[in-house]
């Protein structure tokens, strides 16, 4: 997961790496993931206002607050929200897949450079 999102985006965003029949398919896999043996992977946030479903956000850096999971989103607390309330959803969610690209691209620059560093540390 890439911040906080919700049954059905899981289920949309995710078809290249399992092929969910229905929400219910994620809500029971997500459910599964909170319960994962003795750590829970996966964390059901609160409901938000203006929302239809609650969001789940991944674990995997620690423990995510609410004020976090809503920062972590792209566009979250810039103008960007605000045009995509004006957008369709089609459009929305175009604009959101090349913001999560663009922002992976920016970390795997920086994880390409720690590693030359790295290399360079132990080659040299």
């Amino acid at each position: 997961m890439r911040g906080p999102q919700s049954p059905g985006e899981l289920r949309t965003r995710s078809n290249r790496l399992c092929d969910f029949i229905d929400v219910k398919e994620v809500e029971a896999v997500l459910e599964s993931l909170q319960q994962f043996e003795k750590t829970p992977l996966v964390q059901k946030q609160e409901r938000q206002p203006g929302k239809r479903d609650s969001r789940d956000v991944h674990l995997f850096s620690g423990e995510v607050s609410g004020g976090e999971a809503a920062a972590s989103m792209p566009g979250s607390g810039s103008a960007s929200n605000l045009a995509a309330v004006q957008c369709d959803t089609d459009t929305e969610s175009h604009d959101d897949r090349i913001s999560l690209l663009e922002m992976q691209v920016v970390e795997m620059a920086d994880e390409i450079k720690q590693l030359k560093q790295l290399l360079e540390s132990l080659t040299g």
